[in-house]
């Protein structure tokens, strides 16, 4: 059994997710995480910041989807995965490069600078439900009643 690496990472996204499809038809997004660590500066007595660090992340299927639609450029966000090597042959040298990619197994938006309104995602092709929608009545959970409100 191979050893993994799990991994969490709270950064701004570089760039527009890019969603493409596979070959066969899979869902996949790229993204990059760029983590700007706060170190403090003795002689200033504050906090600056570091040398940002830029991860390449990855997401297939409907998360995929999901972060394609969700997500923008400059989004702060909390990526978990599992850090997995990508290797490759370099076309101009033909030399076999690697570099580390994190497979996302969940992300989110950071809360901690700014508010999100979420909205329940719908089986394909129905759209989006808004879950902050309130049925008649003003109780949002009256409309179905086995639903747990969280």
């Amino acid at each position: 059994m191979a050893l993994t690496t799990a991994i969490t990472i709270a950064g701004n996204l570089t760039y527009d997710p890019e969603l493409r499809q596979t070959q066969q038809g899979k869902s996949v997004v790229n993204i990059t995480v760029a983590v700007n660590p706060r170190v403090f500066d003795r002689q200033a007595n504050e906090l600056k910041n570091g040398e940002p660090v830029f991860y390449k992340c990855s997401a297939f299927d409907n998360l995929a989807e999901h972060i394609a639609h969700s997500l923008s450029k400059g989004n702060r966000v909390i990526v978990y995965g599992t850090m997995k090597p990508n290797t490759w042959t370099d076309k101009t040298t033909n030399l076999q490069r690697t570099e580390n990619v994190i497979q996302i197994d969940e992300i989110g938006a950071s809360l901690a600078w700014t508010n999100v309104q979420l909205v329940q995602a719908a089986p394909r092709g129905q759209g989006a439900v808004n879950s902050t929608a309130t049925p008649s009545g003003g109780d949002q959970w009256a409309a179905n009643p086995d639903e747990t409100p969280w």
